[in-house]
């Protein structure tokens, strides 16, 4: 009976210390209000589109080990892939790229870097740079995602964090078509 309520005693302390933990200390670009809206052509070849946003730790002391990411609200297109690189390394727009294409040299050296999300480390005090490959799914329209979601551990607790970089896909060469989606996205931040 003596544990029992020594047990008892100490669950609100046990509750407590979850739900007061300290939130990780990653800090996405855009993590309140509206940031960025990347608009993007469509590849007319039909490769994916890959997107970087950079991602610092603000700690000074802890690591943070990245778990995974998925894409918030998003309307016509699904993650293929998450990976990171150096913030020396930028990864955008067509993938896998090809001959040909702009800056084809770096582009695809800088993707031959990429390591996969899950379990990428970003420094005490360090910036990473998380690249998310997106798939339109929907033929002939605009297709969005709000933000993305990333999980991650830092001094021995799971974390998430969201972030507001909202990427719309538009059809030919001409982002006005989607006028409708960059003023919904606009309106309606995450957070």
């Amino acid at each position: 009976m003596l544990r029992l309520a020594a047990l008892l005693a100490a669950l609100p302390v046990m509750v407590s210390c979850s739900i007061l933990a300290p939130s990780g200390d990653l800090e996405p670009s855009c993590s309140e209000g509206v940031c960025v809206i990347m608009g993007v052509p469509r590849p007319l070849d039909g490769r994916d589109i890959a997107i970087g946003d950079p991602q610092p730790n603000r700690s000074m002391t802890d690591a943070a080990t990245l778990i995974s990411v998925e894409l918030i609200d998003a309307v016509g297109l699904e993650l293929v892939e998450a990976s990171t690189v150096s913030t020396h390394h930028q990864i955008s727009g067509p993938v896998p790229p090809k001959p040909g294409d702009p800056g084809d040299d770096d582009s695809m050296a800088n993707w031959a870097m990429r390591v996969p999300l899950a379990g990428s480390v970003v420094p005490p005090d360090d910036v990473l740079m998380v690249v998310l490959v997106l798939r339109p799914t929907l033929v002939g329209q605009c297709v969005y995602t709000t933000g993305y979601k990333l999980t991650y551990t830092q001094a021995n607790r799971q974390h998430s964090s969201d972030s507001n970089v909202a990427v719309v896909v538009y059809p030919g060469d001409d982002g006005s078509v989607c006028g409708d989606v960059f003023t919904y996205l606009e309106e309606h931040p995450l957070g």
